[in-house]
């Protein structure tokens, strides 16, 4: 059979002209039938049919009509390679194929019998790829990201892909049109916001798959996610169709809010939108647990959810809310309009006024069937509280919290009342006082030349009912009057009044002695600056600068210099100066101290300070106070040598009284008060800073001057740097009293054992600090306050002691004292106002 006028030889004219010429050729040799087979024609796949892998195809070929079976082949190659598809299938003259090979290739299918001659040849047809799965996005994302990342599975066989991104489903204007080899994309330039649709195909050499579904992705922009505010979480409704409130969202357009049974809101009772930040319930919700959230949207999609957030509904009369009159009011009217909002299902509202907040004192009780009330009596002028509760049947809900509302007249016109009218005054900023005006809110005040108020001085608003003239005024006549205001309006001007201010001198400038400076003389000359306008200058000079009475020095002269005509006490003065003339006098200056010092009064001795082992601690438990043992660092600080004496303190106080005559002894019977005092005058004879502030005793730990010494301080001067039950060693009889005599506390201590009064202070021998008398001869008082417990938490450098207890701490055992009372570690204590034959003092000044 020749097969160039023949289908076959059709069919390899057509491979022939797809550019497989040397396929067509060897299929042409290849497929020229025996002359003794029948051969048939293959209708389908006709010439040039496209068939997607994976698909049904179907093969078509006029059958012979007889029984039997015949086999299909595929061959997609030159060489004519066939792959058996079906190898018996019975010869019906059609066959289903789901279509296998190669991707992007020309193929023919033929016909065989069961013996394996070809019986028939199909035209050329081609496999084409399959349309790839799109991964990501997935269908209906909403990104913020503008160039967003797209995925999609691969295609086997594929050598590149196509992806169009449109904002339409038609794609027919592409704003990405883009051909890549791997399977994802990301755009190079931003994407508008909106809905995007993408779709992918794939290709190999010229032929593409087909399209695969378009899916869409959401651009959007950064919306915020709005604050719940209203119900709150948790809270607990007594209203079916509750209120909601939530902040706004800046550049939203939209919000939506959902209301449901479940934390997840799986199934929502409400799903809603609203343009605003605020929903009413429209329809009744169940008494039960709900949860709410609402996310804000703009025109490109919507932001992150708030909550979801849960409240109770619980079956029951809701509280009404209060609109008219707005809480703290004023009103002129005494029978005032009241409103509130209405609540579902109330079928009457009760209302009371009353003249307190806790309504004790109701003047009015009234029940209504509206949302509104006008008081029918006359409101008394003042504050007054209302609230509102609602009823359905018997029962009666809880009432609204109370809101106040001010019941007032018209302003009146305020008394005048200082200064008087006419007054004369030296102040150029004086004060003016008026009457206050029930309901006034403020009061306008004004000052001028002229009885018109032409260019008013001042002219201020007061909230209460007092002012201040500001600027300062110059001597001449002035006048003021006042109105008041209740925040609506003004009242009328009160009467005007007139004062006269007659001008002062001015506060002179100190010059000498300079403020802190150290004169040398008792007589200095004092010296401050000429002022004008003044007739004549008081001095004043004291030793405090409160300049109570008696004062040292209290002159007037015409002079701006005074040399006084005795001598000054030796230790710090204060002194100030005003001016005067007739008009009257300036203020006073603000004191200036000098120092005027006198000899050194005691023996002080320098000691450096260091670390030592405070306490004490024995086998029997004793000296249950003195525990436990424990280091303490002093900074460094001078002690007076010996205890003070009657002599010393005499030039303090003359008339003081020690029960011991002497005046080489120590002074006794001094209360710790006292003994403070005494401190104080000594700083201030010798010109240094006072420790102790006398109207409180508390002290001033940067001064300079005298004090006390701290508990710690007086251990380690009376120690001298050992560690032993006395300065002077350890004894075996330590917890003897008086008797016998302790051969080692003897030579270093007036005590009950070897006499029966205090001695001359010196008077045994010293320890090695040089100091006499720490132990014996009288109990010293210290700074602290007494605890018994206060080593187990003081501080470990420079401790001051308790802040605050009932006694006061004194040390070293005294004349009149046992032998164990004289430890360097013993501890006492009484009350700071006793006063004693036995207890006396010594003091310390910061610094070494």
């Amino acid at each position: 059979m020749a097969l160039r006028g023949s289908p076959i030889g059709r069919l390899l004219l057509l491979l022939a002209a797809v550019s497989i010429g040397s396929f067509v050729l060897h299929c042409a040799r290849e497929l020229e039938a025996p002359q003794e087979a029948e051969w048939i024609e293959v209708s389908s796949p006709r010439e040039d049919t496209s068939w997607t892998v994976g698909t049904t195809g179907h093969v078509r070929w006029t059958s012979r009509g007889t029984s039997g079976t015949v086999c299909l082949d595929v061959s997609s190659d030159s060489a004519q390679s066939w792959l058996a598809i079906a190898p018996e299938a019975p010869d019906i003259g059609s066959y289903a194929w789901t279509v296998t090979g190669t991707a992007c290739s020309y193929c023919v299918l033929r016909v065989r019998d069961v013996d394996g001659q070809p019986t028939g040849i199909s035209k050329a047809f081609r496999i084409l790829l399959p349309a790839p799965a799109l991964v990501e996005p997935d269908s209906g994302t909403t990104t913020q990201n503008r160039r967003p990342y797209f995925g999609w599975a691969d295609a086997p066989g594929a050598t590149s892909y196509r992806l169009q991104i449109d904002s339409g489903t038609a794609f027919s204007s592409p704003h990405s049109d883009t051909v890549v080899t791997v399977s994802e994309y990301v755009p190079h330039a931003d994407l508008s916001y909106g809905t995007h649709w993408w779709r992918v195909c794939a290709g190999c050499g010229v032929s593409w798959s087909a399209w695969s579904a378009p899916w869409s992705v959401m651009v959007t922009t950064t919306i915020g996610v709005p604050l719940l505010t209203q119900p709150s979480a948790g809270d607990t409704l007594y209203v079916a169709m509750p209120y909601f409130g939530w902040s706004d969202v800046p550049g939203a357009t939209k919000y939506e809010i959902t209301i449901g049974l479940d934390s997840l809101l799986s199934n929502p009772e409400v799903q809603d939108t609203t343009v605003v930040s605020e929903y009413q319930q429209a329809l009744a919700l169940p008494a039960e647990r709900h949860y709410w959230r609402v996310r804000a949207g703009d025109g490109f999609g919507w932001g992150a959810y708030a909550g979801p957030q849960s409240f109770v509904i619980l079956n029951g009369i809701g509280v009404p809310v209060l609109d008219l009159p707005p809480d703290g009011s004023t009103t002129y009217d005494r029978t005032p309009f009241l409103r509130w909002y209405p609540l579902v299902d109330a079928e009457r509202y009760r209302v009371e006024i009353a003249a307190d907040s806790d309504f004790v004192f109701v003047e009015v009780a009234d029940e209504v069937m509206a949302t509104e009330l006008t008081v029918n009596e006359m409101l008394a002028l003042g504050t007054h509280y209302w609230r509102v509760r609602a009823g359905v049947g018997s029962l009666w809900g809880q009432w609204t919290s109370p809101r106040s509302f001010i019941v007032s007249v018209e302003p009146g016109v305020p008394e005048l009342l200082s200064p008087a009218d006419g007054a004369t005054l030296q102040d150029q900023t004086p004060s003016l006082t008026w009457s206050s005006i029930l309901g006034a809110t403020s009061y306008a005040v004004q000052v001028a030349d002229n009885t018109a108020f032409v260019s008013p001085l001042m002219d201020a608003i007061a909230v209460d009912t007092t002012a201040t003239v500001s600027p300062a005024l110059v001597s001449g006549a002035y006048y003021w009057h006042v109105r008041a205001g209740n925040g609506l309006e003004w009242g009328d001007w009160s009467d005007h009044w007139q004062f006269l201010i007659a001008t002062v001198p001015a506060v002179p400038g100190l010059v000498w002695p300079d403020s802190g400076a150290i004169v040398e003389s008792g007589v200095p000359t004092f010296d401050w600056t000429d002022v004008e306008a003044a007739t004549g200058y008081q001095l004043q000079v004291d030793n405090t600068n409160s300049f109570a009475l008696p004062i040292e020095i209290d002159v007037e002269t015409t002079l701006s210099t005074y040399t006084p005509l005795d001598s000054l006490i030796r230790g710090r003065h204060y002194w100030r100066v005003r001016a005067g003339n007739d008009q009257g006098w300036s203020a006073w200056t603000n004191p200036w101290s000098f120092t005027f010092p006198g000899p050194t009064l005691l023996d002080m001795v320098s000691l450096p300070g260091g670390a030592f082992m405070m306490g004490f601690c024995d086998s029997t438990g004793a000296g249950y106070d003195q525990q436990p043992v424990h280091e303490v660092t002093l900074s460094p600080f001078s002690i007076s040598r010996y205890e003070v004496t009657q002599e010393q303190y005499a030039l303090y106080d003359p008339s003081h009284g020690s029960e011991f005559q002497n005046t080489e002894g120590p002074v006794e019977n001094v209360s710790w008060f006292d003994a403070a005092r005494f401190c104080n005058w000594l700083s201030r004879r010798e010109g240094h800073t006072e420790f102790y502030v006398e109207s409180d005793w508390s002290c001033n730990w940067t001064a300079d001057g005298y004090r006390l010494p701290t508990e710690a301080e007086w251990e380690y001067a009376c120690r001298g740097g050992t560690t032993s039950h006395y300065y002077g060693g350890d004894t075996d009889t330590l917890y003897n009293l008086c008797e016998p005599l302790d051969p080692t506390l003897d030579p270093i201590a007036w005590y009950c054992g070897n006499t029966s009064a205090p001695h001359e202070v010196g008077g045994k021998t010293p320890n090695a600090f040089g100091l006499y008398d720490t132990s014996g001869n009288v109990y010293e008082w210290c700074n602290d306050w007494y605890l018994w417990n206060y080593y187990e938490y003081s501080p470990s450098s420079d401790p001051p002691g308790p802040e605050s207890e009932l006694q006061r701490v004194n040390r070293g055992g005294s004349w009149y004292g046992y032998a164990m009372n004289c430890r360097s570690a013993a501890r006492a204590a009484d009350d700071p106002g006793v006063v004693y034959p036995d207890l006396g003092f010594r003091v310390v000044r910061r610094g070494g």
